[in-house]
């Protein structure tokens, strides 16, 4: 049994959680059209019972409603930082757009039965710097150019 890097997992569990609250709380923040679904937030439909089981620390996947499925691709096409593929629980952020890769086999009712709507990309968020995920996120959302400008 290889248990390389076990050592470090608190570690590392702990990063990706709150970096995963902080990238929630900022992004709801920053608006502009886009709806976040974290267990962490207060408003989230399961926030009392991920409290309860999960002691604070609610993972590190967050989902985004960007309004259409052009924007969803736009903003995946524009980041930086993370790495589009569709695994979880790297210390890499990494970023998919569900609808057309791991719920691509659904039918469109079912994808929706599932949860899994045309404008969403999902977010396993990683343990690099937050602030430099929160400003890949804030320039590519807020629609800006690399010098900040709109």
């Amino acid at each position: 049994m290889n248990t390389l890097g076990l050592e470090t997992l608190g570690l590392r569990m702990h990063r990706h959680c709150s970096n995963a609250m902080e990238l929630a709380e900022f992004l709801k923040e920053l608006g502009h059209g886009i709806t976040v679904s974290y267990p962490g937030l207060s408003e989230h439909p399961y926030h009392e019972i991920a409290a309860k089981q999960l002691h604070g620390g609610y993972g590190a996947i967050i989902t985004l409603r960007t309004g259409s499925r052009e924007r969803a691709f736009r903003i995946l096409n524009e980041l930086r930082i993370p790495w589009l593929v569709s695994n979880i629980g790297d210390t890499k952020t990494l970023a998919i757009h569900p609808s057309s890769t791991i719920a691509a086999h659904l039918t469109q009712e079912e994808k929706e039965l599932s949860g899994v709507y045309d404008d969403m990309i999902r977010i396993s968020v990683g343990i690099e710097d937050i602030e430099d995920l929160k400003e890949d996120f804030r320039r590519v959302i807020k629609g800006e150019d690399e010098n900040g400008e709109s």
